[in-house]
């Protein structure tokens, strides 16, 4: 993940400015045998979630960046909305852009972590 970022044409965390988290899903994990784990605890440490986001340009003004996510957020709570989304196996969700902020640096940190002492390489 950090390799590929470095290949981006611009810097996500500091050119994009996020508005609101729009669903989360836990993802079926498959554990290979080599997995260093030795309980249902430890393999939970290894969770991912997939979660979709909405982002704008980081100099975007902040009543548009609240316009665009209460206007999200009315969509999501829709009950037709929710119920499509479902149906995709989508858990719609919402959350403030500072916390979507905040799991996107926690995340990066988390995986980050793991590629490096993985040693794993895009391409």
């Amino acid at each position: 993940m950090i390799d590929l970022m470095n290949k981006l044409s611009y810097d996500p965390l500091k050119e994009l400015i996020s508005i609101t988290q729009t669903g989360s899903q836990v993802m079926l994990l498959v554990v290979h045998p080599s997995l260093p784990v030795n309980s249902v605890k430890e393999l939970i440490a290894y969770e991912a979630v997939s979660r979709n986001g909405i982002f704008a340009p980081a100099q975007t003004p902040r009543p548009i960046i609240d316009k665009i996510h209460s206007e999200v957020v009315k969509a999501l709570a829709a009950s037709y909305v929710r119920e499509k989304l479902m149906v995709m196996v989508s858990d719609p969700a919402t959350s403030t852009p500072e916390a979507l902020l905040a799991f996107i640096k926690l995340e990066l940190a988390r995986w980050g972590t793991v590629i490096r002492e993985n040693k794993i390489r895009t391409g």
